[in-house]
């Protein structure tokens, strides 16, 4: 449970019941009832789950972030991870120390961004010898190409650049707007102040969960829903600061301006891309990973150090936030693309790799 909670960094208690009892499930095919039990298997309803997590809780693993009259959501505290880290490594034995040893070399040997300590752990306990690793991570870096293809694609029909220059580093601002419940239907426009140059974007709720609006530019008939590239320029004039004002309406009658100074910190010499989804796969030693997106929820503007102003009888909300960037490589960027304008371009682009 606590290693499910780690990888999502919080929780709502509906979906881990249903991922806890779908995995137990699974899990427990041909296998005695023994093994059931001392592999703690023995999960079949939402009360076995509230028993996990109560025993969590008395342990002090868990926060509670939020708590709504149907939900609540998770988050591990300094000794729920602690608790993960001591389970993945067994204590923290020598075979670990000398694995996490010859991982960070070989990530150092290869010029890549070290890895999380936390994903080393749980190569570790999964039993991913080194030779395992190494092909993991260049199959993960061939995925990822799909990453880089598609970026280039993108910056190239809409900014008619079809090469990137060797030293140009790139910012991809992908505007995203979460709205409560009763908000799902509306018409969404977004206006942006503070860029170079103007863009037209448009808005559409393109995932399965409704809630998501995300702003794109439209290439032909169809949007991107995949923001866009405000920011293309070599290192040394690239800035290291930038204030934004995101202006959001929803059937022009509810109205959001989302205040942004965004700070870009170089940290590495690898990498020479920004997003506002700080999202990579896999996940690298000291990045924190986040997703910018405008919302009205307390709790996650809290978490963000982000403050909400409400106006105007909550027809007029006004967020501040301050948020830093930091520089990875393009290929490790890990975002959601389930639009059909990537659908129709994936299957273009492997159309195109299979005639090579």
């Amino acid at each position: 449970m606590i290693s499910y909670i780690e990888s999502f960094k919080k929780v709502s208690e509906s979906r881990l019941n249903d991922h806890l009892i779908f995995w137990a499930k699974t899990e427990r095919k041909g296998k005695s009832k023994t093994e059931i039990k001392e592999q703690g298997l023995n999960i079949y309803n939402v009360s076995d789950v509230e028993s996990l997590i109560d025993t969590a809780l008395e342990r002090g693993e868990l926060l509670v972030l939020d708590i709504t009259e149907a939900d609540r959501t998770f988050s591990l505290s300094d000794d729920g991870k602690l608790s993960l880290a001591i389970f993945l490594t067994d204590n923290f034995c020598d075979a670990y120390k000398a694995y996490s040893i010859e991982v960070d070399a070989f990530t150092e040997e290869t010029k890549q961004l070290p890895l999380s300590k936390m994903t080393i752990m749980k190569y570790f306990y999964r039993g991913h010898s080194i030779n395992m690793l190494k092909e993991n991570l260049a199959l993960a870096n061939s995925s990822n190409t799909i990453s880089i293809a598609y970026h280039h694609h993108l910056i190239s029909n809409f900014y008619g650049i079809t090469s990137l220059e060797k030293d140009a580093c790139t910012f991809h601002f992908a505007p995203r707007l979460y709205v409560p419940p009763e908000w799902i239907g509306r018409k969404v426009t977004i206006e942006i102040e503070g860029l170079d140059e103007p863009v037209k974007l448009v808005v559409t709720s393109p995932y399965p969960n409704k809630r998501y609006y995300v702003a794109g530019v439209k290439l032909g008939r169809l949007n991107t829903a995949n923001g866009f590239y405000p920011v293309i320029k070599p290192r040394d004039s690239f800035p290291a600061h930038k204030e934004l004002l995101l202006r959001w309406k929803l059937d022009d009658e509810i109205r959001i301006d989302h205040h942004l100074k965004l700070n870009f910190k170089f940290t590495n010499s690898q990498g020479r891309f920004f997003s506002s989804e700080q999202q990579l796969l896999p996940d690298v030693a000291g990045m924190k990973k986040f997703t910018l997106t405008t919302t009205i929820d307390h709790s996650t503007l809290s978490e963000r150090n982000a403050r909400v102003i409400v106006h105007d009888i909550f027809n007029h909300y006004e967020i501040h936030e301050d948020a830093t960037l930091v520089n990875f490589p393009m290929e490790l960027h890990h975002s959601v693309k389930a639009t059909s304008y990537f659908s129709k371009w994936y299957k273009s682009w492997t159309a195109e790799k299979e005639l090579i």
